[in-house]
């Protein structure tokens, strides 16, 4: 046999053995994705995903106003509030926008006196640690978690890794606020102007790839169990990958529905309320595919020290009891 005959062979077998584990690959998917959907069925998304929007919504104000405050420090209030605005103008709409920009100003208003300072401060650190709360208990729902019985310490502990995040996410927005500083000036630049599809890959990647690192921090540390930091990070991955092609049917959905116009002057926030819901099913369904992922693929799922793995239904369980899958009311699992 001939080098060439040879060579010809192996590439055949090469691409073979290729086709075989790209059809092994995608079952694997499938598989994944068709055991993520069963148990998120099971997990009361809707319920979890309407909790948590509603949490949201009354976090929004105080939680944003925290955020601008992290934010402001570095780059100035005014550019972080307004890269903010411009951000959830691309997500929700212009109207939708300056419904949460004039939210964010009223929250601005303060007392003067002491004791009002006080009870701002204290009410702004409570009101934006509830969203995160509530996403903290929706995460455990999804890990199969029953968290710590030490009801006062375990909420302390849960409030203070909340305002982390909130702490977090206004670091992010001065990362992004530096990053397009630092990319404008290079686009302004002779030697890298002329690169225009690498600068639209950047601005398409870089909230992207922040998206993936706020999401796999929360999973990692927001529920009562941990997990490898690899699976979390693959999580993270495709739960931003979800909430990018995600915000664009909600966007079209929202549009194409006319959901705003039916209800007038209150339309914009309807349509908030729609894309906050919508936007918080996707993350839930992201976790439960990390959760999946992690149990099937990666390190599993262990409960933090006081917490405990949620036992399958014992047989003659009455709804409701404890072990078993089903909330005896839509309001159990919220905080």
């Amino acid at each position: 046999m001939s080098a060439r005959s040879e060579a010809r062979r192996r590439g055949r077998a090469a691409a073979r053995a290729a086709r075989r584990e790209a059809r092994r690959g995608a079952r694997n998917v499938g598989a994944l994705v068709s055991r993520a959907v069963q148990e998120f069925a099971r997990d009361q998304p809707f319920v979890l995903a309407a909790a948590l929007s509603y949490y949201s919504l009354l976090s929004m104000a105080p939680l944003l106003l925290v955020v601008v405050s992290i934010a402001g420090v570095v780059y100035g209030a005014d550019a972080a509030e307004g890269a903010i605005v411009d951000g959830l103008s691309g997500v929700v709409g212009d109207e939708t926008a300056v419904v949460i920009e004039g939210t964010l100003a009223s929250a601005h208003e303060r007392g003067t006196s002491v004791i009002s300072a006080i009870l701002g401060v204290v009410g702004l650190v409570v009101g934006a640690t509830t969203a995160f709360a509530q996403l903290q208990n929706a995460l455990n729902r999804i890990w199969g978690v029953v968290p710590p019985k030490r009801a006062l310490l375990h909420a302390l502990q849960a409030r203070a890794l909340s305002f982390l995040f909130v702490a977090l996410l206004g670091v992010s927005v001065i990362a992004l606020l530096v990053a397009s500083s630092v990319i404008s000036a290079l686009r302004a630049n002779p030697l890298f102007g002329h690169l225009g599809f690498a600068w639209r890959l950047i601005d398409l990647g870089l909230p992207l790839v922040l998206m993936t690192g706020l999401f796999a921090a929360l999973f990692r540390w927001l529920p009562d169990a941990r997990i490898r930091w690899r699976d979390v990070w693959i999580g993270g991955a495709m739960t931003s990958a979800l909430f990018v092609v995600g915000r664009l049917g909600i966007g079209l959905y929202i549009g194409r529905a006319g959901v705003g116009s039916a209800y007038g002057a209150a339309g914009s926030l309807v349509v908030l309320m729609v894309w906050t819901y919508y936007s918080a099913l996707i993350v839930l369904f992201g976790a439960q595919l990390t959760q999946v992922f992690a149990t099937q693929h990666g390190g599993g799922v262990e409960p933090i020290r006081g917490a405990s793995l949620r036992d399958a239904p014992e047989a003659g369980a009455e709804p409701g009891k404890d072990g078993d899958a089903s909330p005896s009311s839509p309001l159990e699992f919220v905080d």
